[in-house]
């Protein structure tokens, strides 16, 4: 990885505003089966998702058959942001109580 040239993004600040606070969004290739939508694999990246569905559309693989979808948050991913966002209350109320309280 090179240092970005002048007008270029920085690749340390690419998921900003992404929704990717807690690491990369993993996504789902899914086939449908007639019924419904079975997923298939988990990958870590959009990226990598679509060059599978290319490769399986390169394969035989009817391309209204396959999709890709971003994958829901983890129960602990979910967790562990209730738990920050509370402990983070929690701090600025202390530091408010600090200086109300003028000790």
């Amino acid at each position: 990885m090179g240092i970005p040239g002048p007008g270029e993004p920085s690749p340390f600040l690419a998921g900003v505003g992404k929704g990717r606070f807690l690491g990369s969004k993993s996504v789902v290739l899914q086939r449908f089966d007639g019924s419904a939508w079975r997923d298939v694999e988990r990958y870590r990246t959009p990226h990598e998702a679509n060059v599978a569905l290319d490769h399986a559309v390169g394969e035989g693989e009817e391309p209204g058959t396959l999709r890709v979808v971003d994958a829901p948050a983890s129960a602990t991913a979910r967790t562990l942001m209730i738990v920050g966002a509370a402990a983070c209350i929690v701090v600025a109320l202390a530091i408010i109580w600090l200086f109300v309280s003028g000790t």
